[in-house]
């Protein structure tokens, strides 16, 4: 008697930075049995094809048309996602504010600006 036995996806998270990247985390991670990989950085698309069963990559890779169909012909599941470009620049004052204080925008994002 054979047993069907359940193949867990391997799923890369791409998104535009700042927009909701850890919410889609979170979200993936509440899949049973899925565990998260590492980051990978832009000139590392090939190592994402080495996904295992049931691992969950993160990046913030540009869009490849050969890329695309490598990550399809690896059975890889690519979830994109992006939010609005002003509220991600907007997220990102922030982030920087908060996080980042060694940017080059943090002293201009601490200026106060006067209205004459």
């Amino acid at each position: 008697m054979t047993q069907n036995k359940l193949l867990l996806p391997k799923i890369l998270i791409n998104s535009v930075p700042k927009s909701g990247t850890n919410l889609l985390i979170q979200i993936i991670k509440g899949i049973p049995k899925i565990y998260q990989g590492p980051y990978f950085s832009s000139g590392y698309e090939n190592k994402v094809l080495n996904l295992k069963q049931g691992e969950m990559v993160i990046s913030h890779f540009g869009y490849d048309s050969l890329f695309s169909k490598e990550l399809q012909s690896h059975f890889i599941k690519q979830v994109f996602i992006y939010r609005d470009l002003r509220d991600v620049a907007v997220s990102m004052v922030y982030f920087i504010n908060d996080k980042l204080h060694d940017h080059l925008l943090y002293p201009v994002f601490q200026k106060k600006i006067i209205n004459l």
